[in-house]
């Protein structure tokens, strides 16, 4: 715990917050032996009743759950290569990045862009050329959501910054990966530490880029294994599964402790996020 940090460790599964100095530093929980989460006192989560009432599920089967779905559909769901982008070009890892701003919000027009000859025209090579407002066009074109042509965009804005940021595109090159961790072969909670700060960089460095976008872009790239990525389709199963508000499953904390939770259970969220959300409907239909 770092000094003044007023969250306590608390375990979701029992809806019970434990002092520190009587658990010293395990990050089971004594009670149930889940992972332990840190949060403040005055956050309520469900309880393993409420969540039983209203969705016949608990934290305690949801491991077990979740690896029926792995083995069911991963061999028809598309997981990203580990290693992916040393493979990939400048253009191409440039390319994805505008993309992950343009799907922010929704991810179908970005999609019309993506398969269009228009992309070209946000290559690296262009885009020394290119100002916020050509760029808010281009966007504007295929109804980018959040991008009007009355204003330009915040979206323009961030790609039009971000291609002049050093840490990102330096003499025409993609460098951004260069400036994150070596990632080294060792077990997956020490690897999960190392993607975190990856994201932690990617975070302040991109503009526009939040938790989702980064642990998806990373992923996407094949440098992550372990960053959660809390689509809406999957926030949307945790709560059915584990019943509240979908958007409970999205906040910062509960990323630490999704991710943490997969780890415990041999699973990766590569492939698990990956799953969910790919075969959405499907799954729906066998919970209801």
């Amino acid at each position: 715990m770092k000094e003044n940090d007023s969250r306590i460790p608390y375990c979701r599964n029992c809806n019970l917050g434990f002092n520190p100095e009587e658990i010293r530093d395990s990050k089971f929980c004594p009670k149930c032996g889940m992972l332990l989460i840190k949060k403040r006192p005055n956050i309520s989560v469900l309880t393993v009743e409420e969540s039983a009432g209203e969705a016949g599920n608990s934290t305690s089967d949801l491991g077990d759950w979740l690896k029926t779905m792995v083995e069911r559909y991963q061999s028809t769901t598309k997981i990203p290569e580990e290693g992916r982008w040393k493979h990939m070009n400048s253009d191409q890892l440039w390319r994805d990045l505008i993309l992950a701003i343009t799907y922010i919000g929704a991810s179908k027009p970005g999609e019309k862009l993506r398969d269009s000859p228009d992309i070209e025209r946000l290559s690296i090579e262009n885009m020394a050329t290119l100002t916020p407002k050509t760029i808010n066009d281009i966007f504007a074109d295929y109804s980018i959501r959040y991008v009007s042509r009355e204003v330009i965009s915040n979206k323009a804005k961030w790609v039009y910054e971000n291609y002049r940021n050093p840490e990102i595109v330096e003499s025409g090159r993609f460098v951004l990966f260069e400036k994150l961790p070596q990632l080294k072969n060792t077990v997956p909670e020490q690897r999960l530490e190392i993607e975190r700060k990856a994201r932690s960089i990617v975070n302040d460095t991109v503009k526009g880029f939040g938790n989702k976008n980064t642990s998806d872009y990373l992923t996407g790239r094949g440098y992550a294994r372990h960053l959660a990525v809390m689509d809406t389709r999957v926030s949307n199963l945790l709560a059915e599964k584990l019943g509240g508000d979908p958007k409970s499953y999205t906040t910062p904390e509960f990323y630490e402790e999704w991710e943490e939770f997969l780890i415990s259970r041999d699973l990766t969220s590569a492939v698990v996020d990956r799953v969910l959300y790919q075969n959405y409907d499907q799954i729906v239909t066998h919970l209801e």
